[in-house]
């Protein structure tokens, strides 16, 4: 299995990857690892950040490579998330990176979570009440601007 190496001062994360693993999960695994929170930290290759919508094949980075965690720069800012709503249009608002999938959906369509909600968000999937509660925008690697779900 591909390793991704995270590298924080004279700390060295190791982290398996597979071809699907988003960078988001790469920085809170790494993030764990060595006690450290995800939200205030980014990840960098060659000193620019990363997308961390993105997955280990469509960053560009070769297995057994190294990448740095640094401090974010930049306090978080609401992103804003539109909902496309099964037979109705879509409905948006803007949420904090840390705010819950269960959350979104709660605040944008309450009646969906009678109906068991999925998020689809680039080819990863979301479903149920616990995993929905357990995930976030950032882990999703949403951080900034504006997506739709």
């Amino acid at each position: 299995m591909p390793t991704l190496f995270v590298s924080f001062g004279d700390s060295k994360a190791k982290v398996n990857v597979t071809p699907n693993t988003s960078l988001a999960t790469v920085l809170e695994s790494a993030c764990s690892q060595m006690s450290l929170s995800a939200v205030e930290h980014i990840l960098q290759s060659n000193k620019k950040d990363l997308d961390l919508s993105l997955t280990f094949r469509l960053a560009g980075l070769q297995p057994n490579s190294t990448v740095q965690l640094v401090p974010r720069r930049k306090a978080l800012k609401p992103v804003e998330v539109l909902l496309q709503r099964e037979g109705r249009d879509r409905v948006s608002g803007k949420f904090l990176p840390v705010t819950s999938l269960w959350d979104v959906i709660l605040d944008l369509d309450a009646e969906a979570l009678n109906l068991n909600p999925v998020v689809s968000f680039s080819g990863r999937k979301v479903e149920g009440e616990e995993p929905l509660k357990q995930s976030s925008l950032l882990s999703l690697g949403l951080l900034e601007g504006r997506y739709p779900a």
